[in-house]
């Protein structure tokens, strides 16, 4: 591979900057997907406890970046969060 197929500039980097918390959030939300399918319908409850930790780094994420303008999602996690820690005692 050529050099000029590697590049980063600044150009890249603002670009890279400025998606970077969308990437992580879609990914985030995916994995808690995953989760949740994997628990749920799979019967593999053990995937239940990465529920917590992945609800805490998509708050973290939602409070930082572009994610001002979207109130609703935030306090849907912190709903989610009340929901899944009382539901996640019951289970584990």
């Amino acid at each position: 591979m050529s050099s000029s197929h590697c590049r980063y500039d600044s150009e890249s980097a603002a670009a890279f900057e400025r998606s970077y918390p969308l990437v992580a959030v879609h990914r985030v939300m995916q994995a808690l997907g995953a989760y949740a399918k994997l628990s749920l319908t799979d019967g593999k409850t053990q995937f239940l406890e990465h529920v917590p930790s992945g609800l805490a780094s998509l708050r973290h994420l939602l409070a930082t970046g572009p994610f001002e303008k979207f109130p609703r999602l935030q306090k849907t996690v912190e709903t989610l969060r009340s929901a899944v820690g009382n539901e996640i005692r019951r289970k584990v």
